[in-house]
């Protein structure tokens, strides 16, 4: 066999394939069904997360107001320390979304599976255990940012314009 004009395009051949008409016959019944199904959507899937969001980013105001107020009222220049909290909070905003996904729905769904059974509750746990791992996680992650940012304010303030109060 000459193999010096074979190409690794010629298995895509149509021509040379085999005939699958029965192969053919079946994936298209095999679509018909599928689509004429109604796709179920669970709505706890869509509400729960977004409970556990909204609870969060509010947590994550009220821990970051407080914050940027503790830590701007006795220095010299307030607006440099707001800014930088404000900007640390937003740096945070993405990872924060991610790992409260991540951490705080499988740690809140699997610490309210355990509460829920030891309670009598059942798998009921897991709905009242996601969104507050979400909230939670997304809130500390969010305060943890403004929380750095307004240091590096207090610091930079500090470094600059040689302020004795850090």
């Amino acid at each position: 066999m000459d193999t010096s004009r074979l190409h690794w395009l010629d298995a895509f051949d149509p021509v040379a394939l085999p005939s699958n008409h029965g192969l053919e016959r079946t994936r298209g019944t095999e679509e018909h069904d599928q689509s004429s199904k109604m796709i179920a959507v669970d709505p706890y899937a869509i509400v729960l997360p977004f409970i556990g969001y909204s609870a969060g980013v509010i947590g994550a105001y009220l821990l970051s107001k407080r914050i940027i107020r503790g830590l701007s009222s006795d220095s010299f220049q307030p607006r440099l320390v707001v800014w930088f909290g404000v900007a640390g909070g937003l740096i945070a905003l993405f990872p924060a979304f991610f790992l409260s996904i991540v951490v705080g729905g499988t740690f809140g769904g699997g610490f309210g599976e355990v509460a829920g059974q030891s309670v009598g509750l059942g798998k009921v746990g897991v709905l009242i255990g996601v969104p507050l791992g979400l909230a939670l996680v997304l809130a500390a992650l969010i305060a943890a940012g403004v929380l750095m940012g307004s240091l590096l304010g207090r610091l930079v303030h500090w470094i600059w314009w040689g302020a004795t109060a850090i």
